[in-house]
């Protein structure tokens, strides 16, 4: 696979107009010459968890995740394209534990660019790859902590680079941030060049590591208001086009006895999602990225995670684990809204990944159990 990678690449040079596009050679970012160990490495202690079936209960393992040190560097007239920085002699900066050895190049390498050079005066940091802007667990799990990064550093970055399609989140939380004068939106097929390229460690790297900095950082960017009195939350996804719960209205019958608050996320503010979450002392979710707002809970809040069988992502699990907030994973049965869809399997890799869910009355009432155990 890997050479079979190399040698696509090597075809994309030989057509590309841009002979130095990909770079051919890779640099840790901690040998760069003048990176700094702003965090130390530690780890993460995933206690037990508990995933429940109508037929099943299964025990996760306890588990013990490596989180690595946290590392930035400065590289005078270093560059960027479509996330990857680069040093003056082109070679690509690799800032996480995934080696490029290991991986192969990342798509975007393989994406022929534009002729369209840019050049920032002072220092840019560049924040992420090509999803990172448009989703928002990646934003606020990925992106933002690489401000943490350079905030412990003492360095602060003149451009931020942000890629693909303005999000009306992304501009809600830059504006929060004073950030908002510092944003340059671009396009993977663009190359930034700047007096100045800060680059740090990617946080949360492999999905599951949720460093203690980087979840400190998100409480003090959004200081969370605590009110006098908790709730309990159900977080709707009809508004949603996949992972909708399909039965939600038999569930809301059951919730209703326990003076649940239904909310769509999508129809609140950032403040107001995480002052809701921040005030829940129980919150019912099918997994997606409005469970990245258990960032901002308070310990021993209790998560419990809906999924359908074909998709049991655990990494909220893991979150959860870092913030000492209770889990229980709920499997119901998986159903596709339009099952024969050619367009559904267009759009998605794996259409099983994003399947709507049902839930059995009875495995409401066993997570509700679990949820007001005394």
């Amino acid at each position: 696979m890997i050479e079979f990678r190399t040698q696509l690449v090597a075809i994309h040079r030989t057509l590309s107009w841009n002979k130095q596009w990909p770079p051919q050679s890779t640099i840790n970012l901690e040998d760069l010459p003048t990176a700094r160990q702003i965090f130390d490495a530690e780890d993460l202690i995933v206690p037990e968890g508990k995933l429940i079936s109508s037929n099943s209960e299964t025990t996760l393992p306890a588990s013990k995740l490596y989180c690595p040190a946290a590392w930035a560097a400065r590289i005078p007239k270093g560059a960027s394209v479509g996330g990857t920085v680069l040093t003056p002699d082109n070679q690509a900066v690799i800032t996480s534990m995934e080696s490029w050895q290991d991986h192969g190049p990342p798509n975007n390498w393989l994406l022929p660019i534009s002729r369209r050079n840019h050049h920032l005066t002072g220092s840019c940091l560049d924040i992420g790859k090509l999803i990172w802007a448009t989703n928002y667990f990646h934003f606020l799990i990925d992106a933002l902590p690489h401000l943490a990064i350079l905030g412990e550093a003492e360095w602060e970055p003149d451009w931020i680079l942000v890629y693909q399609r303005r999000s009306k989140f992304v501009d809600a939380i830059f504006q929060k941030m004073g950030l908002d004068k510092k944003i340059v939106y671009t396009s993977i097929r663009e190359r930034y060049e700047a007096d100045e390229m800060l680059v740090c460690t990617m946080p949360n790297q492999r999905i599951g590591k949720y460093e203690y900095w980087g979840m400190n950082f998100l409480s003090q960017v959004f200081k969370p208001e605590k009110e006098s009195k908790k709730i309990r939350l159900f977080i709707d996804r009809s508004g949603t086009a996949v992972r909708k719960l399909r039965n939600q209205a038999q569930m809301l019958e059951q919730l209703s006895k326990y003076n649940f608050v239904t909310v769509r996320l999508e129809e609140k503010t950032i403040q107001e999602q995480v002052n809701l979450f921040h005030n829940a002392e129980v919150i019912i979710a099918p997994h997606g990225a409005g469970l990245s707002n258990i960032a901002f809970c308070q310990p021993n809040t209790k998560i419990i995670e809906l999924f359908s069988p074909e998709y049991v992502q655990t990494m909220y699990r893991k979150m959860a684990a870092r913030l000492q907030l209770p889990w229980l994973g709920v499997l119901g049965k998986g159903e596709m809204l339009y099952p024969d869809s050619v367009k559904r399997n267009i759009l998605y890799r794996d259409p099983s990944l994003n399947k709507d869910i049902i839930l059995e009355p009875e495995l409401i009432d066993r997570a509700l159990a679990w949820a007001f155990e005394k």
